[in-house]
């Protein structure tokens, strides 16, 4: 029978959930910036919907039609990440009350959902659009599928198999890494089963199912040479040779954007159950994503939202983490203190998102959101500069300055003038040779104007027309410039002029 602070528990979980879900949505909802490099990129997807992409599968596009239908203004295109963050808490409370007995179990679960609330990383990818918030609710819910599974009565069934099909499915059209989700799967199971558990229907009928579901990202590969495999593939090698400082650089970052508290809490949940089932079963979905992606951080071919689902799958270890720590006095204090410092830094984050980022000319180059203003603005005065003069298109010199563009600027044309291809390329094709356009220059990424004889190819002239100041309080962030480019010969080799302009989101 429950006793009296059971209910209490329940409450302040779903009132600490309900609060968060509010605090990120009203950050999602803030009118003072734009959508970033990565969600226009992901909201052309679903301007654009098709059976797979250039650099990912399908589901983050297709998840966010449902925004675009709504207008597919910056919130509205927000919704997405905002839900999938939201379920993903109310998965992994529930799979630490499966891991855990009462009453340590519903501790470990709320103290679980807490480190959820408060993990800095997790609380950008509730307000930001991308592949791998979508792996936090699949994660949770596989790992309950492979919980359940264990049982020898559920291995049995038929159905508990078809579910874990049906979501190690949706991972495939998820992301790349999903991989890790269904080795880890494989594993576990035949561990707890042995392999005969592979003379069975069930698994086989799981493996057909999952890649039925993830069939459309095979048919657009084989339609298009298998690029988005061959793209990922040297993207995940990097691009320069394994350094032992680049991987210590990357992980500190890693702790630095998942929080102090976060690290503490798995450290005390892995030490409390060192000896239990629970830690080797959390460890077979954290450990080989972690690991894998942390050594090819080496070669710098890592970035620290890719190890999100792999934290995520040790969170009930830091729920129990938290609720074993609590009961100590010295170690609660240290708890409190990490705690604080990792407020401080989400404070800090949305502080800057507030704030904007510095003035054009401070010499504070690196900031996570400076690079979120005004391309609504610019993409709107490039439609019109270009209307004007019977165009039906602008460009820009490199890939990086797209996707905003094109996606306040559709459903107008946007051209790379680079000779890379990638998606936008798939989209928009090449500027056809002789064609004029209106060129977008940023200050903070700017680019050589390609006009021949200084560039090959290149246009044969370029007008300058006029300059926007982009304007945050009572400081300028950045400029844009558009210029009226004619006669174009060709693509070009683009470089950045200025690198210490790059922005770090």
């Amino acid at each position: 029978m429950p006793g009296p602070a059971q209910p209490i528990r329940k409450s302040l979980h779903w009132i600490g959930l309900a609060g968060g879900a509010v605090l990120a949505a009203l950050l999602a909802s803030l009118p003072t910036h734009g959508l970033s490099v990565d969600e226009a990129h992901y909201a052309l997807y679903a301007y654009f919907p098709d059976w797979s992409y250039f650099d990912h599968p399908p589901l983050v596009g297709w998840i966010q039609l449902p925004g675009l239908w709504l207008g597919g203004g910056d919130f509205a295109m927000r919704l997405a990440p905002l839900a999938c963050w939201i379920l993903a808490l109310v998965l992994l409370h529930r799979l630490t009350l499966r891991l855990f007995a009462d009453p340590e179990g519903s501790r470990a679960a709320d103290g679980g959902v807490l480190v959820g609330l408060t993990t800095p990383m997790f609380l950008i990818l509730a307000m930001s659009i991308r592949p791998d918030v979508l792996l936090l609710p699949v994660t949770c819910a596989a790992m309950l599928a492979v919980w359940r599974l264990r049982d020898p009565a559920e291995a049995l069934r038929t159905g508990p198999w078809l579910a874990l099909g049906a979501i190690l499915g949706i991972a495939g059209l998820s992301k790349y890494t999903a991989v890790f989700l269904a080795l880890s799967s494989a594993a576990v199971l035949v561990q707890r089963h042995g392999r005969a558990i592979l003379s069975r229907r069930g698994p086989w009928l799981a493996l057909a199912l999952a890649v039925a579901m993830a069939s459309p990202v095979f048919l657009w590969n084989a339609k298009h040479h298998w690029v988005s495999f061959r793209y990922q593939g040297l993207h995940a090698a990097g691009g320069s040779s394994w350094q032992l400082g680049e991987l210590f650089r990357v992980q500190w970052e890693e702790l630095k954007v998942y929080g102090p508290l976060t690290a503490l809490a798995v450290g005390l949940g892995l030490w409390k159950c060192r000896r239990s089932a629970v830690a080797g079963f959390c460890l077979a979905f954290a450990a080989p994503p972690a690991l894998t992606i942390a050594l090819l951080s080496g070669r710098g071919g890592s970035i620290n939202y890719w190890t999100a689902f792999a934290w995520i799958a040790a969170f009930p270890l830091a729920g129990m983490g938290l609720a074993q720590g609590w009961r100590s006095r010295r170690t609660k204090r240290w708890l409190v203190g990490v705690g604080v410092v990792q407020a401080l830094f989400c404070l800090l984050i949305f502080a800057r998102i507030w704030d904007g980022g510095p003035a054009e000319d401070s010499p504070i180059r690196r900031n996570p959101v400076a690079d979120l203003y005004g391309w609504d603005q610019a993409a709107a005065r490039a439609r019109e500069l270009a209307t004007s003069r019977g165009l039906n298109s602008v460009a820009v010199v490199n890939w990086t300055l797209a996707s905003r563009i094109a996606w306040y600027a559709r459903p107008f044309v946007v051209y790379v003038l680079d000779e890379r291809f990638d998606q936008i390329d798939i989209w928009f094709g090449k500027l056809p040779v002789g064609q004029s356009t209106i060129l977008i220059q940023w200050s903070r990424l700017p680019y050589e104007i390609p006009v021949r004889p200084s560039t090959p190819q290149g246009f044969a002239r370029c007008q300058r027309l006029e300059e926007m100041p982009i304007r945050r309080g009572d400081k300028i962030i950045s400029r844009f410039e558009f210029f009226l480019c004619e006669d174009w010969g060709g693509a070009v080799v683009s470089a950045p002029q200025n690198t210490e302009h790059i922005s770090a989101y």
